[in-house]
C-alpha cells in the first residue's frame, strides 16, 4: 500500500475517534469520572512536551483520550494533545481535538486557551483572516494576562506581515474589541503609507481617534503617527534567534557558544574588517516569541541575515516570515523536509531527513551492492519522510524494497512484524526456487505449496513449529540489509528483536543510532556492532586537528564543544565568511550563501544544493566495536 496512503489511514482513524465524541453528545450527556491513573498519564505527557520529546508526549495523551476519556483531565488532555499535534504538524486533527472541547465544555476555563490554540492552527494553515480573528479575541477577551500579551503579538505579525490592504479592511469590519480594532486601523493606515497614500492614513486615523479618544493612548495608534521609515546605512549585521530559556535552552545556548567562537576567528583572520553587529534575541522556546522577533529583526534593513531557531516547527514559522520579507535565513539544526523550500531565501545548514535517507540507499546499493531491502519504522511523520526517501531511491537505484513494517507507540514487542518478514522471505525464496524448475509454476497456488513446504519441512527436522516460527533454527538469508529509521529510545526494542528473529542483514539507521554510543545498557553494542547509519555530523575525538580545535575552544568559551557548539561553529564559519566578501544586501547575502561548496567544518562538509538550498553532505558513519567510524563514501 501506498505510504501516502498509509499515513492518511491513520489520521482518519485518529480522527474518527474525535469525532465520535461529538455524534454520542447528541444521545448522552458526558458524566466525568475520576480515575486516580489518568493525573500521572497526563503530568509525563506533559513533561515529554516540555522536553520536546512531541512524539512520545502525544503517544501518552493518546492514552487518556481512548474509549474511558470522560475523566477528570478531559479539558486539559484536550488542549495539550492538539498543541502536541500542532508541533508535529497535523493541524487538521489538532483542530478536532479543540472543536471537541468547544463542544462539550464551551464555559470551560481553557476556552482562551483553544481560541489562542485556533489561531496558530489556522496560521498553519495560511488562513490568516481567520487566524487573526482569533488572536485579536485573545488580545480584548482573554482573562490571562500572558495569553492576552501574545495574542496581540501573533495578531501584529500575522496582520502585518500576511494581510492585504482589502483582507485588512474585512477584518476591521468583524473586530469587536477595542485594542484590537486599533490595532487592525493602524495596519491599515500604514498600508496607505507603504502606497504613497499618507493622507488617507493620517485621516482614517484621526477619524477613529476621535470615535474613540481613548484609542490615542494605543501603542498601535501611537506607532502610525510617530513612525518614521528605516533606511539601510551600509552596516553589516547578524540576527541570531535562539532560545537561551524553556524547554530547548541547553541546545540554544551551545549553537550560540559555537557562534560566538566563528565570530572570534574571524575576526582574528580580519582584523582590518569592518565590524560586523550581532544581534541576539532569546525566543524563549516559544514559536510566538520567534515570529515576533524575527519581525522585529526584518524591519532593521541592514540585518543581512538570521540564524534560527533549534526546533524544526518554531524554525518554519520564522522562515515563513522571513521569506515573504526577502530576508536570508539559515537554520543550523532544522532537518525536517521542506523547511528551505519555504522560499529562495530559506536554508539549512544541515540534511535534511529525506537527503540522508537518500544518500544512505545510495551507499547500501552502489558501495556495498545491496539489492533487497525490508524498513521497520514508526508509523508516524518521521518514519514515513525516512522511509518514503529511502524507498524512493533504492527503486531508483533499480534495487527492491521486499516489505515495509510500521508500528507505534513503544516498540517492546515486535513480533509480529519480523514474523512477518521471516514469512514473506521464506515465500519468496520457495517462490525463486520453484520459478527455475516448474515452468508451469504461474498456474499453481502459491497458498497450497507454502502449507505443503511448511510441512515438508516440519517432517523433515522434527519441528512442531514453522519456518516462520523457528526463528532459532532457521534464518533469513535472502535480505540484504534492513533499515530502521527509529527513535534513540527504541533502538533497543528494535535491535534486539531483529537478532533474535535471525534475520542475517545488514542494519542500517539513521542518525538516532549515534545513541548507542553513549547508552548505558552493555548489552545493545553487541545488537548494534557493523549497524551503518547516515548522520548529518561526525568528528573523531582522536585526530590532532579535532583535538587543537577543541582544546582552544575550551579555553575561549570554557566549555568542551558538544554536537550543538559545532553546529554552531559551522553555520557561524559560512555566514562570517559570506560577510567577509563584503555583502552589503539582502540579495547580494543570498547569493552568496547559495554558492558556498566544500566548506570544511568541524561537524563536517557543508555542500549547498543549488535547487534545494540544503546541505547534501551526509555522513556515513559505522559501529565498530562500540567506537562510530566513519566509512569512505563516493559522494564526499
Amino acid at each position: 500500500m501506498n505510504n501516502k496512503v498509509k499515513t492518511g489511514i491513520l489520521f482518519f482513524v485518529i480522527s474518527l475517534q474525535l469525532s465520535a465524541m461529538a455524534l454520542s453528545a447528541q444521545t448522552e450527556k458526558p458524566v466525568l469520572r475520576v480515575r486516580p491513573e489518568v493525573d500521572a498519564i497526563f503530568n509525563q505527557g506533559v513533561i515529554l512536551y516540555n522536553n520536546g520529546n512531541f512524539h512520545g508526549a502525544k503517544r501518552q495523551f493518546e492514552r487518556i483520550l481512548g474509549k474511558d476519556r470522560w475523566h477528570q483531565r478531559l479539558t486539559s488532555t484536550l488542549i495539550m494533545y492538539s498543541k502536541t499535534l500542532t508541533q508535529l504538524g497535523h493541524p487538521d486533527l489538532a483542530e478536532e481535538s479543540i472543536r471537541q472541547l468547544l463542544l462539550y465544555f464551551p464555559k470551560s476555563r481553557y476556552l482562551e486557551n483553544a481560541r489562542f490554540q485556533m489561531g496558530i492552527i489556522h496560521y498553519l494553515r495560511n488562513n490568516y483572516v481567520t487566524s487573526a480573528k482569533q488572536f485579536l479575541w485573545t488580545t480584548d477577551f482573554a482573562k490571562s494576562p500572558i495569553l492576552r500579551q501574545r495574542g496581540a503579538q501573533n495578531a501584529r505579525i500575522v496582520i502585518n506581515d500576511y494581510l492585504s490592504l482589502s483582507e485588512i479592511r474585512k477584518l476591521r469590519a468583524e473586530t469587536a474589541g477595542s485594542q484590537g480594532l486599533a490595532m487592525v486601523i493602524s495596519a491599515e493606515a500604514m498600508q496607505y503609507f507603504q502606497q504613497g497614500n499618507k493622507d488617507a492614513g493620517v485621516e482614517l486615523v484621526r477619524n477613529f481617534i476621535e470615535q474613540n479618544p481613548q484609542a490615542a493612548r494605543s501603542k498601535d495608534i501611537q506607532n502610525v503617527l510617530s513612525g518614521q521609515v528605516k533606511r539601510p546605512t551600509g552596516r553589516q549585521k547578524l540576527g541570531i534567534i535562539l532560545p537561551l530559556s524553556g524547554q530547548f535552552a541547553d541546545k540554544g545556548k551551545g549553537i550560540l557558544r559555537g557562534l560566538k567562537y566563528a565570530q572570534q576567528k574571524h575576526i582574528e583572520r580580519y582584523p582590518e574588517a569592518p565590524e560586523i553587529e550581532v544581534i541576539i534575541r532569546d525566543s524563549e522556546s516559544n514559536i510566538i516569541k520567534s515570529i515576533h522577533q524575527i519581525q522585529e529583526l526584518e524591519s532593521d534593513p541592514d540585518i543581512l541575515c538570521v540564524v534560527g531557531e533549534v526546533e524544526n516547527f518554531i524554525t518554519a514559522a520564522m522562515a515563513g516570515v522571513a521569506e515573504s520579507k526577502g530576508l536570508p535565513l539559515v537554520a543550523p539544526v532544522a532537518s525536517d523536509n521542506g523547511i528551505a523550500g519555504i522560499g529562495p531565501h530559506i536554508f539549512q545548514a544541515n540534511p535534511n531527513l529525506e537527503t540522508q535517507a537518500r544518500a544512505l540507499a545510495r551507499y547500501a546499493v552502489d558501495s556495498l551492492g545491496h539489492r533487497t531491502f525490508v524498513t521497520v519504522a514508526p508509523q508516524d511523520e518521521y518514519g514515513h519522510q525516512m522511509v518514503d526517501a529511502f524507498s524512493e531511491e533504492v527503486d531508483r537505484l533499480g534495487a527492491e524494497i521486499i516489505t515495509q513494517r510500521w508500528y507505534y507507540g513503544i516498540p517492546e514487542k515486535l513480533g509480529g512484524q519480523f514474523k512477518e518478514i521471516r514469512e514473506i522471505a521464506f515465500r519468496r525464496m520457495l517462490e525463486d526456487s520453484l520459478r527455475r524448475v516448474l515452468p508451469d509454476y504461474a498456474n499453481l497456488n502459491n497458498d497450497s505449496l507454502w502449507t505443503e513446504y511448511n510441512n515438508f519441512v516440519m517432517l523433515e527436522n522434527s519441528l512442531k513449529e514453522d519456518i516462520v516460527e523457528s526463528s532459532g533454527f532457521f534464518r533469513v538469508e535472502n535480505v540484504n540489509a534492513a533499515y530502521f529509521p527509529v527513535y534513540d529510545e527504541d533502538i533497543e526494542y528494535v535491535a534486539r528483536q531483529f537478532t533474535y528473529f535471525n534475520i542475517n542483514a545488514q542494519i542500517l539507521g539513521s542518525e538516532n543510532w549515534y545513541f548507542a554510543k553513549s547508552s548505558k545498557n552493555k548489552k545493545l553494542a553487541s545488537y548494534v556492532d557493523k549497524a551503518i547509519f547516515a548522520s548529518s555530523y561526525f568528528y573523531d575525538p582522536e585526530k590532532l586537528a579535532f583535538r587543537l580545535f577543541r582544546n582552544e575552544f575550551r579555553k575561549a568559551m570554557g566549555v568542551t564543544p558538544e554536537k550543538m557548539e559545532l553546529l554552531g561553529y559551522d553555520t557561524g564559519l559560512l555566514i562570517f565568511g559570506v560577510f567577509a566578501k563584503g555583502t552589503n544586501t539582502r540579495e547580494a547575502t543570498r547569493n552568496e550563501i547559495m554558492a558556498i561548496h566544500g566548506l570544511q567544518g568541524r561537524k563536517g562538509i557543508i555542500n549547498i544544493d543549488e535547487f534545494s538550498r540544503v546541505n547534501k553532505n551526509v555522513n556515513i558513519l559505522q559501529f565498530q566495536e562500540n567506537e562510530v567510524v566513519k566509512l569512505p563514501n563516493e559522494a564526499d
